[in-house]
């Protein structure tokens, strides 16, 4: 499945647009009710989300799932979920024209100028402080578990793309 994120715009999936402020109708016209959870609709074994306003208009966009994920967006000509989390925060913050608007600690950062924000539940420093503190507690995590964790860890594990005016209220 190709996924094309274009920011402030609309995301392409195999060639069929979401734009925001589209309306919910049209946007289930072409791919169907999904799951409705805490006022998302959730799609494709919920690794994406559709956000809609007061309006039932688009207004956000979530891609869920990292680098285990079976959805692989792309942004600026480079998957999200296969590039590196620095790497891609930097191509951000360029594209963004400043660095992250808000951040929280290697967990978080937004990109208010093209309406991103990409987070991970782990860093690659959380691992290592886990694994040490486990060896000191005579537990041995499987190598290949501490492996795929640590890749996980590696890159963002998810992005959200929100509209001209959905992240101007943060922080």
């Amino acid at each position: 499945m190709k996924i094309e994120i274009y920011p402030l715009e609309k995301v392409e999936i195999n060639g069929v647009p979401i734009f925001f402020g589209m309306e919910k109708t049209a946007v289930e016209a072409s791919f169907g009710r999904g799951e409705v959870i805490r006022g998302r609709s959730y799609y494709h074994r919920n690794e994406m989300a559709v956000e809609y306003g007061s309006d039932s208009r688009v207004t956000f966009l979530e891609f869920l799932g990292g680098p285990r994920a079976t959805l692989r967006p792309m942004i600026y000509g480079v998957s999200v979920f296969d590039t590196p989390a620095g790497e891609l925060s930097r191509l951000l913050a360029e594209k963004n024209g400043a660095p992250a608007d808000l951040a929280q600690e290697g967990f978080f950062a937004l990109f208010r100028n093209i309406g991103i924000a990409v987070h991970r539940e782990r860093r690659p420093n959380d691992l290592l402080e886990q694994a040490h503190q486990q060896k000191l507690n005579g537990i041995q995590t499987p190598n290949d578990a501490y492996q795929r964790d640590l890749e996980a860890a590696n890159h963002w594990s998810s992005i959200g793309v929100g509209s001209p005016a959905y992240y101007r209220s943060w922080g």
